[in-house]
């Protein structure tokens, strides 16, 4: 009985955190886009170029080589974009479980002369059911965002 009850609470609970993570996700994503269109865009200050003897290490590593050809390809990238963000997330759940657990134990003894009987039986019976219902609803809107 324990072993079926814990597997489909386990398995709802999976779902359901999988739902959460999906709405998470659509609001991360768009988010993230937009961060790497905005870093992608040049700095227009006209700041002077005072590099220092750190900023010269750090221009060698991976991440600084993916920032500079992000924002090559931001001079020729849109001044905006238009991106669906979620506006509403509904995530309704249903979670219904039954059972039954039946056991017995029977014994008897019998005897006669010089005969003894001994009988012993042990029965169990479990059912169980399980009914899992999630529905995620995300309402998207598109959105022109200024970069």
């Amino acid at each position: 009985m324990a072993y079926s009850t814990i597997m489909s609470i386990g398995s709802f609970s999976v779902i359901l955190f999988e739902a959460f993570t999906a709405v998470g996700l659509s609001s991360l994503m768009p988010t993230t886009a937009i961060t790497l269109a905005r870093m992608s865009k040049p700095d227009d200050s006209g700041a002077a170029d005072d590099t220092t003897e750190m900023e010269t290490s750090l221009a060698k590593t991976p991440v600084n080589g993916l920032k500079d050809l992000l924002k090559n390809l931001g001079k020729a990238g849109p001044d905006s974009l238009d991106i669906l963000m979620p506006s509403t997330a509904k995530i309704h759940a249903e979670f219904e479980f039954q059972g039954r657990d039946e056991s017995r134990i029977e014994g008897s003894i019998g005897g006669f002369v010089e005969v003894v009987n001994v009988n012993v039986g042990f029965s169990a019976l479990y059912e169980s059911t399980s009914r899992n219902k999630i529905t995620l609803d995300v309402d998207f809107v598109s959105v022109n965002v200024p970069i």
